[in-house]
Formats: structure tokens, C-alpha cells, sequence
């Protein structure tokens, strides 16, 4: 039992050094703007300019930030018209107002004409 143990535990342990000596791609000059998945996030390649008040020196590096959108997430919502438990899916829903009543045109006032009453 423990020799099985033993065994189960050292091919899990091989399994996961094998995924964390997966290097990201290089990024480089001849690979710009190329996109790679890296740790679930679509990372670009560019250029990033360094400065004395980040201490990062410029160069080429991968942009993974928080703006960028995930490689393998299934989407937030399913698709329109999708029936989930019974339910259907058809349009966002939202309140609509009932259309406006038309102003009601009032009359002109009369004016007497100078000179007379």
C-alpha cells in the first residue's frame, strides 16, 4: 500500500515539475505584437518603455495586464435565445417607458389691433 502511494505521488510530482518548466515564449523584436496564453490571460508582446521612476529598464516583455481578456474562460452569459430550466433567454430586459401624450397645442391669444377696442 505505501509502496503505491509512493508511486501515485512521484508521477504526480513529475506531472506538475513538467508543467512548471514550461517557459512563456521569448519576446523579442522578430515576435512583436505576436499574442501568447499565458497563465490564462492573452498576453501581447511590445516594447515597453523603461523611466527613473519605475526603475524598469526598457525593453521587450510580454503585456499581461489586467485589461487584457482571458485565453480559456467560457463566456459570461450564454448565447441569446438559450432555454435555461424552462426559461428562455430572449432579450435583455429593461423597463420601458410608455411613449410621451402630445403636448396639447394651446390657442393664440387675440391681440387688439391699435386704435380700436
Amino acid at each position: 500500500m505505501r509502496l503505491l502511494t509512493l508511486l501515485l505521488l512521484t508521477a504526480f510530482l513529475s506531472l506538475a515539475a513538467a508543467s512548471l518548466r514550461a517557459q512563456a515564449p521569448s519576446c523579442a523584436p522578430e515576435n512583436a505584437d505576436e499574442v501568447a496564453c499565458i497563465a490564462d490571460k492573452l498576453c501581447r508582446c511590445r516594447f515597453e518603455r523603461g523611466g527613473s521612476m519605475s526603475v524598469v529598464p526598457a525593453g521587450w516583455r510580454w503585456d499581461c495586464g489586467a485589461l487584457r481578456p482571458y485565453c480559456h474562460r467560457p463566456p459570461a452569459l450564454p448565447p441569446r435565445t438559450r432555454a435555461l430550466g424552462g426559461v428562455v433567454i430572449d432579450t435583455p430586459w429593461r423597463l420601458e417607458r410608455p411613449p410621451r401624450p402630445p403636448t396639447p397645442e394651446l390657442p393664440l391669444p387675440v391681440v387688439p389691433l391699435p386704435g380700436t377696442r
